[in-house]
């Protein structure tokens, strides 16, 4: 079984010589949302019951009452149900990782205590090259996803034919999606893959991939996975470098129904890979293997905190990397296409919710007594309504198909700039020379008011003209959101929720720190990325996405085997086709961008490719 993983530096890590693990800094935010989720829930329904009781009575004498009464009490029950027990997982997690973590600095202090009884004989030609290491899930995470599914499901259900007292046409459209998705979760597969290659580790990221090369990685460990705590039949073995975390997972044993990721190959081929990799490992890095799982079962116990006292080991500076195509791939591509699975998944299983609704009203109403009249325009109102969602969910999906198809483009250049394709270099590359950047330096840049006042505007008109079209199909007669006072509420509520995405995004500041090690971008005061200059592989410019045809916002950025830094270069004062604008005179941010350019070159030794003929 192999699970792969890939993590990048976040904030206030950086001077560690390996990379600290940013799953445990996730799961401490995981922990926040979930707390406060189920403490605004607890509130909503004990407020919304409150308020029922006191309207019908404390006890309902009809069905209809009791429905209304307990209607949020039998809705929000299994989502905070659900919430407690993710509650509870993520702090199991938390304590396993704190443990790994310390171990893991433990063991890059060259601590011998966690040194492995059987280390892997370094052979390097133990294993043929390029190799692919594939895994896959198991029916247990399908079958997981479906119980989750079956119980809502089943919630739904209950209160709609005996709270409800509805009959099963009703919940015909309901029933249609829940069955769509339970054939999606049975048939849903997941495979990952890890290239391993002369060169180094490719490795998935971000609906992407990263590259680790051999002479980058600084620890070579293994410990028990948290599923086999107790017996240690899964182990986790992994190697981090400065940037980049690469764990996979090794199976002691045949795969039980109970595992959730096993391999591609039968058993013994199984191990047999494993066994040579580790072999190969040593051989090419000259790491010795950690075994951690000596701490995790009470044989060891770190007695200072290694992350303040870490030495990094004794290795030979890299050499500068010439033309390669070892170079990160973008993570935004990964992020768009989620965005684009889920609007059109959306849209999709819309499509479905109209096709089986139509079928609940010719089955309902043709065997009824109502005019054929009411039957077409409850039908149709219905349609309108169903489409208007249809709509604004392709919408968002085509949107973000066309925000991907730019970055694919860029995508494509910068890979075939990797590979040293001459007619992509500037004309006017900077000179390397005289450092004018005093080290370390920070150049701020904020996000445009207008471009932030243009996307308060797009969500209030929309979401008004998104609103009144709802109201103009409403199945019910009538209106709601044009009637008094709900009008002037939801007028207040869209202006305020406007203004408070107008100065989110014009509080936006993006910092780039230049320092004698690399170059950081953050966010908010934290790290996005970190490319140090011995890792740097690429350094490219292009148009911004608002300023493609303008050209009035270059985007510079630079490349490693595992992160890519972004920084903006603003071509003309005061354009409206601005993302991002400096915060300095602009003469001032002028000569900070050439200087930074010439420094980049300087300490890379890498030429500037200007993709912007290209686009």
């Amino acid at each position: 079984m192999f699970r792969f993983s890939h993590w990048h530096l976040p904030a206030g890590e950086i001077s560690a010589p390996i990379q600290p693990n940013p799953l445990l800094k996730a799961l401490r935010q995981i922990r926040i949302i979930l707390l406060i989720g189920v403490v605004i829930l607890l509130v909503v329904m004990a407020l919304f019951q409150i308020s029922m009781l006191y309207l019908n009575g404390l006890y309902p004498r009809v069905p209809q009452d009791f429905a209304a009464t307990y209607f949020l009490l039998f809705l929000g029950s299994p989502f905070l149900l659900v919430m407690s027990i993710s509650l509870l997982s993520n702090l199991r997690q938390v304590r396993y990782w704190q443990r790994i973590e310390a171990l893991r600095f433990a063991a890059l202090a060259e601590d011998r205590q966690l040194l492995a009884d059987e280390q892997p004989s370094p052979d390097a030609k133990a294993i043929t090259l390029p190799v692919t290491i594939t895994m896959r899930s198991t029916a247990r995470s399908a079958l997981t996803n479906l119980l989750v599914l079956l119980a809502i499901m089943g919630g739904y259900l209950f209160y709609s034919l005996f709270i409800l007292q509805q009959t099963w046409l009703s919940s015909l459209p309901y029933l249609g999606l829940a069955s769509v998705l339970i054939v999606a979760f049975i048939f849903w597969r997941v495979r990952s893959t890890l290239l391993v290659t002369p060169e180094g580790v490719r490795i998935p990221a971000s609906g992407g991939y990263s590259w680790v090369s051999w002479d980058e990685m600084r620890l070579f460990a293994c410990y028990r996975s948290q599923e086999s705590l107790k017996n240690g039949t899964v182990l986790t073995y992994e190697i981090s470098t400065a940037g980049a975390i690469i764990r996979w997972t090794w199976l002691q044993r045949p795969a039980t129904f109970w595992s959730t990721q096993v391999p591609t190959l039968p058993f013994s081929e199984h191990t047999d890979q494993m066994k040579t990799f580790a072999q190969y490992i040593v051989a090419k890095t000259g790491l010795p293997l950690y075994d951690l799982s000596k701490g995790q079962i009470g044989e060891f116990a770190p007695t200072e905190r290694y992350q303040t006292t870490i030495v990094s080991p004794q290795r030979q500076p890299a050499q500068a990397h010439g033309p390669s195509t070892m170079i990160c791939s973008n993570p935004l591509l990964g992020t768009l296409k989620m965005a684009r699975l889920m609007y059109l998944g959306i849209a999709a299983l819309l499509v479905v919710e109209i096709l089986f609704m139509h079928a609940t009203f010719y089955l309902s109403e043709l065997t009824s007594q109502s005019s054929l009249s009411g039957f077409f325009t409850s039908l149709w109102s219905v349609s309108a309504m169903s489409a208007l969602n249809l709509l604004l969910w392709l919408g968002l999906g085509l949107l973000i198909s066309l925000i991907e198809r730019y970055w694919k483009r860029i995508e494509r250049l910068r890979f075939s700039a990797a590979a040293g394709i001459e007619h992509l270099r500037a004309l006017n590359l900077p000179q390397p020379g005289a450092e004018a950047l005093q080290l370390p330096t920070t150049i701020t840049l904020r996000m445009a008011r207008l471009f932030a006042l243009f996307v308060g505007l797009a969500f209030f008109v929309g979401m008004i003209l998104f609103l009144l079209l709802m109201d103009v199909v409403n199945p019910a007669g009538g209106t709601f959101f044009l009637s008094w006072p709900v009008n002037m509420v939801a007028l207040i509520l869209l202006a305020g929720l406007a203004c408070g995405i107008y100065l989110l995004y014009s509080r936006r500041r993006r910092r780039i720190e230049v320092s004698e090690d690399g170059i950081r971008m953050y966010e908010s005061k934290k790290v996005v990325t970190h490319v140090p200059w011995r890792e740097a592989r690429l350094f490219v410019c292009y148009n911004a996405p608002v300023a493609r045809r303008s050209g009035d916002e270059l985007i510079c950025e630079l490349s490693s085997g595992s992160s890519v830094v972004r920084w903006s270069w603003v071509q003309r004062a005061g354009s409206p086709w601005l993302m991002w604008t400096t915060i300095t005179p602009f003469a001032e941010h002028r000569a900070n961008m050439q200087a930074l350019a010439e420094l980049v070159t300087t300490r890379t030794g890498l030429p500037l490719y200007d993709l912007r003929g290209e686009q």
